[in-house]
């Protein structure tokens, strides 16, 4: 399947013109997204999750902190739903960024001690499996 991956020395960059985030899982521990197009049986998904705290920007300036061990601070998250995906971007120093339509931004960044987010994907995405964890070196495999 082609990749809808760009490779740059600080970071990869996926086109996700089409996707959606169809689901969202919160748990004490983590918040989950899947993205994808919402047809039955299309194959093309990238499932984020996070698991540190994250910050979501609306197009007014407003940003929130995100915890999901902090049930007042998840609202936010709850906005994402059904918003169409442009891009995610991973950096090699471990940062993670999703982009939607109308300027909304997700970010996450790596945590020191433990895990920070992960992705798996399918389809056209299958190159999108990335684990930040506290370890040297950024989140793809080289």
């Amino acid at each position: 399947m082609p990749s809808r991956v760009t490779h740059t020395d600080s970071a990869r960059i996926w086109d996700l013109t089409g996707l959606t985030v169809t689901r969202i899982v919160i748990d004490p521990a983590q918040v989950s997204l899947l993205l994808n197009s919402a047809f039955v049986g299309d194959s093309d998904e990238i499932y984020l999750i996070i698991e540190n705290s994250f910050t979501i920007r609306k197009t007014d300036g407003t940003t929130y902190a995100v915890n999901p061990a902090v049930v007042e601070t998840l609202a936010p998250v709850l906005t994402l739903r059904l918003r169409t995906a442009l891009s995610l971007v991973a950096g090699r120093d471990g940062s993670l960024s999703l982009h939607f339509a109308e300027g909304v931004e997700l970010e996450v960044l790596k945590h020191n001690r433990y895990e920070a987010w992960h992705t798996f994907g399918g389809g056209n995405f299958a190159d999108a499996n990335m684990l930040c964890s506290a370890h040297e070196g950024p989140p793809w495999g080289e």
